[in-house]
């Protein structure tokens, strides 16, 4: 797992690692767990469980949903 710290992503509509987690999932298609499950609100957690072609494409739909 990697459990990145993306408070600077933090905005009013996503304020916290479960907003920004739900925002992922309904704009990226791809599921994360908040940090905040793990005593960390600051992060959240990534499974790199998959091959690499499933994880580059989830990572540019993850970019892509933060560019928006």
């Amino acid at each position: 797992y990697a459990f990145p710290d993306v408070s600077a992503l933090y905005t009013e509509e996503t304020p916290d690692s479960a907003a920004l987690c739900e925002k992922l999932l309904e704009e990226a298609s791809v599921a994360l767990v908040p940090g905040s499950a793990f005593g960390d609100d600051r992060c959240i957690r990534i499974s790199y469980a998959l091959d690499y072609a499933t994880l580059d494409a989830a990572m540019q739909r993850i970019g892509a949903a933060l560019r928006k």
